[in-house]
């Protein structure tokens, strides 16, 4: 909604504008701005998607391994030391 209003105001002040050196500037921020609105749009879109599919689907419930085998793994500092 803020968006399409401040796009509509820059809309406005463009038709008002003679030089067209500020009538560039302007247009060239309204199409970054148009651009904005849309990533903001396909965000909005993925939240909603992902809310949506949060609230269908219980989250997985894993058990954490047990200690024993957090002790045979590895140590990623030797491991790469040893190189």
């Amino acid at each position: 909604v803020h968006f399409d209003g401040a796009i509509s105001q820059v809309q406005r002040y463009l038709r008002t504008l003679d030089d067209p050196a500020l009538r560039a500037k302007w247009l060239r921020a309204k199409e970054d701005l148009s651009g904005e609105f849309q990533i903001v749009k396909e965000i909005v879109a993925e939240l909603s998607k992902l809310r949506a599919g949060s609230k269908a689907v219980p989250p997985p419930t894993a058990a954490a391994p047990p200690p024993s085998q957090l002790l045979l793994r590895p140590d990623p500092v030797a491991v790469v030391g040893d190189h």
